[in-house]
């Protein structure tokens, strides 16, 4: 309960289990490696030097092709697989919040371009992609805002069953403890 008398939790489809915070997060940093790679790499390619000055065209340069990457990135694995490497990675996924289902085109491009969007904004942008994340610390249902947005939730990769192993046992139902 919410503690407010009427109100209950709000529901996680059945079978699901949401992604605790941690692989969500970890999964996350995995991503943005994968994006910087390349970019940095092409940015070497192209003459930068670390340390060395850089023009203003240069860094827009390199935000578009950041912002491009990710948004090309986080759409396409989302709306094909359900989760990127750095899910796959986490053992997480990304379904649809009502039905657990398959997550579908527009969901998966509001899912990408929220963050990008903030996070586009000149000098607080930063701030604003971390607020996108870190609702999901104070969601019931873990959710950022890209997720409440898109209808989303993240929930571990494997369904539950009920043949599953219940906390504290040392094997199937019915089975005793340790010998």
């Amino acid at each position: 309960m919410f503690g407010v008398e009427g109100r209950t939790d709000p529901a996680v489809p059945a079978g699901l289990v949401l992604a605790p915070l941690g692989r969500r997060l970890g999964g996350l940093l995995l991503d943005q490696l994968i994006i910087l790679a390349p970019i940095v790499l092409v940015a070497f390619a192209l003459g930068l030097q670390p340390g060395s000055q850089i023009s203003a065209s240069s860094v827009f340069a390199i935000s578009v092709a950041s912002i491009a990457v990710s948004f090309v990135y986080f759409t396409l694995m989302i709306g094909f697989l359900g989760r990127t490497v750095g899910k796959m990675a986490a053992g997480v996924r990304v379904v649809r919040a009502d039905d657990g289902e398959r997550v579908g085109w527009t969901a998966a491009v509001m899912r990408a371009l929220l963050p990008l969007v903030l996070g586009a904004v000149p000098s607080i942008g930063f701030a604003l992609t971390l607020g996108v994340y870190s609702f999901a610390v104070f969601s019931p249902l873990r959710q950022g805002l890209h997720d409440r947005a898109a209808g989303t939730l993240v929930v571990m990769q494997r369904r539950s069953s009920s043949s599953a192993v219940p906390p504290g046992s040392f094997g199937p139902p019915g089975a005793s403890g340790p010998r």
